[in-house]
């Protein structure tokens, strides 16, 4: 398996692809957030977090028209921008650092989880703070609406070796009945209360999965099934049915990787689950008769994998690592296929498909500032 883009940069620790347009943006441990065409190998734009620490989490919201993007870091802060101008339009507060951002597709509302051991729906409309859901006892790493947005839950995973499923259902009803009163107007982050008071029980939890013997990194819901997948710090990746009573709640365990499992997803187009380690691994692998197999596998010598992501299509796969992030076409048979006619994880060869060498895409994105690996060898990750 090779890309068909490879992208230099410091390290990145998200990545989403814009809805229509053929751009993908990358938020990086740096502080910075690039805008890359790929379909020109150009830099379509970028910005830099408001403090210039690093940005964990980035979003383009799902209708085009909208123009909005959303992003959250360490400085604990949730800005959501005009997707052309980057002019912020709110900026919300957890009181730690900021793991994932998500907008909804059919609601006015952006998800979001932190290290302060809570999950956050806003309302990007008006700007206003709808509910902070709690119940782990360590960092949310990751947060996700159901891709079906009549599909009232979200999941989220913890460092507390728990993966999470809520229901908003009672807080859609209020939020779109004009009944909701009770909107907290912030969070106070010195004694970790909401500045008013919160509502009544809006989310309920439905399920709470157990089985992971490490914190939980990764979290997505099938595209259409009734499952969810989890990647762990005990290197394993796990499936989870959540409506199907009498059936186990954990359906298949991946003991693939060799290091913590960063990323997790189902595959779009075919039985299979894509992951992400640091064990400098990305892996496309299925289960069958009880017996998992890898299908596909890319590595990049020394640049352990942080964040996956696919495009609407399902057609496109981005993982993005240590040295920046690589693109991958995806077909609904056991291999990535690629346009490139050949690859050097250090030359950055360019493929055939692009008009320019990723090498210039390399200059381009250090031409603000040259110290990102030497920021990002201090940061945490």
């Amino acid at each position: 398996m090779q890309p068909v883009c490879d992208v230099r940069s410091a390290r990145s620790k998200g990545l989403c692809f814009h809805p229509v347009q053929p751009w993908i943006a990358s938020s990086l441990i740096s502080g910075q957030v690039v805008i890359f065409n790929y379909e020109t190998s150009s830099l379509v734009g970028q910005f830099a977090s408001p403090a210039g620490k690093p940005v964990r989490a980035i979003d383009f919201h799902p209708v085009d028209a909208l123009r909005l993007m959303a992003t959250g870091g360490d400085d604990g802060l949730v800005i959501v921008r005009d997707s052309m101008t980057y002019v912020e339009k709110h900026v919300f507060m957890h009181c730690d650092f900021v793991r994932t951002v998500q907008f909804h597709a059919a609601l006015p509302w952006l998800l979001s989880c932190a290290d302060d051991m809570g999950s956050h729906i806003w309302d990007w409309r008006t700007g206003a703070f709808l509910v902070r859901v709690t119940g782990p006892t360590h960092y949310v790493m990751c947060a996700r609406f159901h891709p079906n947005p009549n599909v009232n839950l979200f999941v989220w995973g913890s460092l507390d070796k728990t993966v999470r499923l809520t229901d908003f259902e009672e807080l859609r009803r209020r939020a779109e009945s004009g009944k909701f009163d009770n909107v907290l107007a912030g969070w106070d982050c010195s004694n970790g209360q909401p500045i008013c008071q919160a509502p009544d029980e809006v989310c309920t939890a439905v399920r709470v999965f157990q089985g992971h013997t490490h914190g939980v990194n990764s979290v997505a819901f099938h595209p259409y099934a009734s499952q969810i997948v989890s990647g762990s710090d005990d290197k394993t990746v796990r499936i989870w049915q959540y409506e199907l009573a009498g059936m186990p709640e954990c359906v298949a365990v991946f003991p693939i990787h060799s290091a913590n499992v960063s990323a997790a997803l189902f595959h779009p187009l075919r039985p299979a689950i894509i992951s992400a380690a640091e064990d400098c691994r990305l892996l496309i692998s299925d289960q069958t008769f009880g017996q998992h197999r890898v299908l596909v596998e890319f590595g990049i010598a020394g640049s352990r994998m942080w964040t996956l992501a696919t495009h609407p299509s399902g057609r496109l796969l981005a993982a993005g690592h240590d040295k920046g992030f690589s693109l991958f076409t995806l077909d609904a048979s056991v291999r990535c296929l690629s346009h490139c006619s050949s690859f050097d994880s250090d030359v950055c060869v360019p493929a055939r498909r692009f008009g320019t060498s990723v090498k210039c895409v390399q200059a381009a994105l250090r031409a603000p500032t040259d110290h990102q690996y030497s920021v990002e060898q201090q940061t945490p990750v």
